[in-house]
């Protein structure tokens, strides 16, 4: 059987900094997870074609509940 071939791209990440961690699911298509290295965490969207962040409701004084392990 032979793989599907993929055609790479550049990603747009907004803001700066690392992602040092993306996991794809590979049980369900266009699921994917992101980390970056402030702790923020970002789905991917298919339909929109971008990022949504998961902690944006994080504020100052929950800041140590934006801790992420991918």
């Amino acid at each position: 059987m032979a793989a599907d071939t993929y055609d790479w791209k550049y990603v747009r990440i907004d803001g700066g900094g690392f992602v040092p961690g993306i996991v794809f699911n590979r049980s369900e298509k266009n699921l994917a997870y992101a980390r970056t290295d402030i702790g923020g965490a970002y789905r991917w969207d298919e339909a929109g074609k971008q990022w949504t962040p998961l902690l944006d409701w994080v504020d100052w004084g929950h800041w140590g509940r934006s801790g992420v392990l991918l």
